[in-house]
Parts: structure tokens; C-alpha cells; sequence
């Protein structure tokens, strides 16, 4: 899988999502057309711990390009996948994101605020 770090820019860039700091807020931005499966869920949470290490933020997510997420990884990023972050905000902009809300906010009730 290709990773590719550039720290002078704060720029976090996977197979699956890119995630840029700014402003103090991690900014996450999935891939055109990426499913997300457990694995894929869990090689994102890994390397973003690896990247940005023990520092805690806010992280905002786009996933207007996400082509869909089973609900192994959904159950996973909504709670060994928030470690870290602070709050999250989520940018639904196609069904996929909307259906991501949906669940985030009435069904998984997460540890942080959303």
C-alpha cells in the first residue's frame, strides 16, 4: 500500500484518504471511488496514529468521494477510530456521507462530540 508523508506540510496521503493540519483541525478527504472494508478502516486509523502521533485534534471529514464503508468499519471508526480526535464534523455531500451521519449521530453514539 502506498503511503506517503510530507511533514514540512502537515500532509497525510494514503490509497484511501488524503488528511492535511490546518489551522490546528485535521482535514480528511477520502479517494475518488475507495470502499472501505475493516482493513482498509484499520490501515487508515494505524497510519494516522503513526503520522500524527499522541496529539489530539479536531478532525473534519469529506466523504463526497467515498464509494461506500461496510459496517464492519463503520463500527470501528466510530470507536477504536476516534482515538485522539477530539470532535469530529462530517461533510455529507453525497448519499454515502449522508448515510455516514445518519448513523454516526443516531446510531453509534460516539465518545466525542459530532
Amino acid at each position: 500500500m502506498q503511503k506517503h508523508y510530507m511533514m514540512q506540510n502537515k500532509l497525510f496521503d494514503t490509497d484511501y484518504v488524503t488528511a492535511e493540519y490546518i489551522d490546528g483541525i485535521i482535514e480528511v478527504q477520502y479517494k475518488e471511488d475507495v470502499y472501505i472494508s475493516l482493513k482498509e478502516a484499520k490501515y487508515i486509523v494505524d497510519e494516522r496514529l503513526k503520522f500524527f502521533g499522541d496529539q489530539q485534534y479536531p478532525c473534519l471529514m469529506k466523504s463526497s468521494r467515498l464509494k461506500g464503508i461496510d459496517r464492519d468499519a463503520r463500527k470501528y471508526f466510530f470507536n477504536e477510530g476516534l482515538t485522539n480526535l477530539l470532535a469530529i464534523a462530517l461533510v455529507p455531500d453525497n448519499k454515502v456521507g449522508q448515510m455516514l451521519t445518519t448513523i454516526l449521530v443516531h446510531f453509534e453514539n460516539p465518545r466525542i462530540p459530532c
